[in-house]
């Protein structure tokens, strides 16, 4: 029979190595939406991705990225400002 200790250590290495995993895909993940994604409707759509998934600050910062390659793109200004003022 396996020692109890040795279950709580394995499942403690386990949720250690999915957290990292976690962590490292969603960076990269953010790092290349923000790298690949330059046309304004990429950006947008991204976005939009981001809210239905409950995450408004990386949408936020997605628009303000894309605001800094299309400064005057209004659909841009226009979703910022939207999440911007619900705050």
């Amino acid at each position: 029979m396996t020692n109890p200790i040795e279950m709580i250590a394995a499942g403690i290495l386990v949720a250690v190595v999915l957290v990292g995993t976690y962590a490292a895909s969603n960076y990269f993940s953010r790092r290349r939406v923000q790298t690949d994604f330059t046309e304004p409707e990429e950006i947008l759509t991204a976005a939009n991705i981001y809210l239905k998934y409950g995450r408004k600050q990386h949408a936020i910062d997605l628009l303000e990225h894309g605001l800094e390659i299309n400064p005057a793109h209004p659909a841009l200004q226009e979703a910022l400002g939207k999440l911007t003022a619900d705050n």
